[in-house]
């Protein structure tokens, strides 16, 4: 529970972020999942998964 609180205080808080920024890439999330050539995961620390379509 508490990595759900830190997320949703850093997404209410935070200022968009204009470039990649590693720190918080390895704060919030646990892994990537490659399910297709199109399509990957992010699984967050909280157990969420966001899952993205890749266009070229």
């Amino acid at each position: 529970m508490i990595e759900v609180n830190t997320l949703l205080q850093y997404a209410t808080t935070a200022t968009m972020l204009k470039r990649f920024d590693e720190a918080v890439f390895k704060n919030f999330v646990n892994r990537i999942i490659v399910y297709s050539r199109t399509e990957i995961g992010f699984e967050l620390k909280c157990g969420i998964t966001l899952k993205e379509r890749l266009e070229k």
